[in-house]
């Protein structure tokens, strides 16, 4: 036989021999680990606080930890430890905390030859990779060891949350009462303040915002008091990573109320809000508000997160304006014996609007049936249709009938009523009820 021969019988007989003397001294060992994940910053404030839903990966080896934690990208769910799109998973079990933050696992076997306390114990080091939308992919911050055939009580883990708390205040003015020396009363109520915190930014290299990525929908909403106040606090990432954030986030903030507006460019009414975007398509639809889509007028400021020594994010005063107004106007006709008369032809008429027609008609309530009624329901008009009352004594301002929604209709009947009776101001939520003579 060669001597290569017998050098490669030589090393399979080492190699078979090493199989069985492993074989037969290796043990196999089992555990259950239990634990608690818990918000960082809680943590140092004395406070803990679990964090639920949390996914929890442990594995058994280091170079398979140290990986799954490096491929991971901020963002890209594609990078997480199991990833669908994975060809393979390197992690020995997961599991998701429970509402305070407690993990278990249950049934963690491995094999050594050498057990830490002879055959009958042993002691393992083993790795956990945390993963939370709002707290990212983290690593358990010290080494962690378990001792077999016990249920073994990890320590708690304290991850930092991805994202900062701002305290903001501030006040929507209703346009009206802006010049009101009452402060108080200048304040408008059941304003919807919504907040678009950017998705995504990075940062030049002076500090400004670089490469901003705002969402389609409000983040979040904070809405104004009676007084026209609001405050509240808005979260916003570390971007463009935890290690390049600057405590600093882009904001849009629109303010709605149905039938008001934070910019006028047609009516001439004066109202101006400094440092008002109104050529901005904040729900992508196509128009802005300088085209008539109010909601889209928005403020861009830059919150900061809270500190003690600035704890509060004061954002400028915004002055909405009442546009839009809707009132009722019903009434009855009648003659002069009296009686009231059915099939009469009713015209109300406002400025630079459609004229509506309706014909009185009986009406009955419970056995009584009543003649001569009229009913034009909801009316509406916009502040761009209001006149200056120039008849009136005093004359009012164009401006006072802007402020006030006031505005000027006529009524006219067929055949014709008093002329007295049928001229005079639509006001917003005060209801008409006429009744006309022929």
């Amino acid at each position: 036989m060669s001597n290569s021969n017998i050098t490669r019988v030589l090393k399979v007989a080492a190699a078979g021999m090493l199989a069985l003397l492993l074989g037969a001294c290796s043990s196999v060992f089992t555990s259950s680990i239990t634990g608690q994940i818990i918000d960082k910053e809680d943590a140092a404030d004395n406070a803990t606080t679990g964090i639920g839903n949390a996914s929890v990966f442990l594995y058994t080896g280091e170079k398979e930890w140290e990986a799954d934690f490096a491929a991971w990208i901020d963002g890209d769910s594609s990078t997480l430890p199991d990833a669908e799109t994975k060809d393979e998973y390197t992690y020995f079990q997961s599991t998701v905390t429970n509402a305070d933050g407690n993990y278990q696992f249950n049934g963690f076997v491995w094999q050594t030859i050498l057990p830490a306390y002879g055959k009958t114990a042993d002691r393992r080091q083993i790795y956990l990779l945390i993963y939370h939308p709002d707290y990212g992919l983290q690593k358990n911050p010290v080494p962690l060891f378990i001792v077999s055939d016990v249920t073994t009580q990890l320590d708690m883990i304290a991850i930092e949350d991805r994202w900062h708390d701002a305290r903001v205040s501030g006040r929507v003015i209703n346009w009206k009462e802006a010049e009101n020396t009452n402060v108080n009363q200048r304040g408008l109520g059941n304003v919807n303040v919504q907040f678009y915190v950017a998705e995504s930014w990075s940062f030049d290299t002076v500090g400004e915002f670089t490469d901003v990525v705002y969402p389609r929908n409000p983040t979040q909403t904070l809405i104004s008091d009676g007084e026209g106040y609001y405050t509240g606090t808005i979260r916003f990432p570390m971007e463009p990573s935890r290690a390049a954030e600057q405590g600093k986030a882009p904001v849009r903030v629109a303010f709605e109320r149905e039938n008001w507006r934070a910019n006028d460019p047609v009516d001439g009414s004066g109202l101006s809000n400094s440092g008002m975007t109104v050529d901005g398509d904040l729900d992508q639809d196509g128009r802005t508000a300088a085209t008539g889509d109010w909601s889209d007028a928005y403020i861009t400021v830059t919150l900061n997160k809270e500190t003690d020594s600035a704890p509060l994010n004061s954002l400028p005063e915004v002055t909405l304006q009442q546009w839009r107004f809707t009132t009722t106007v019903r009434g009855r006709v009648k003659d002069s014996i009296p009686e009231y008369i059915d099939g009469v032809e009713v015209t109300l008429a406002v400025n630079e609007a459609e004229d509506r027609v309706v014909y009185t008609e009986s009406q009955t309530t419970g056995d009584v049936s009543t003649s001569g009624h009229f009913n034009f329901g909801t009316v509406s008009w916009d502040l761009g249709q209001i006149v200056a009352g120039d008849t009136d004594t005093p004359p009012r301002s164009l401006l006072d009938n802007q402020k006030d929604g006031w505005m000027k209709f006529t009524i006219t009947t067929v055949p014709a009523s008093s002329p007295a009776e049928t001229i005079g101001y639509l006001k917003p939520g005060v209801a008409i009820n006429l009744e006309l003579t022929l």
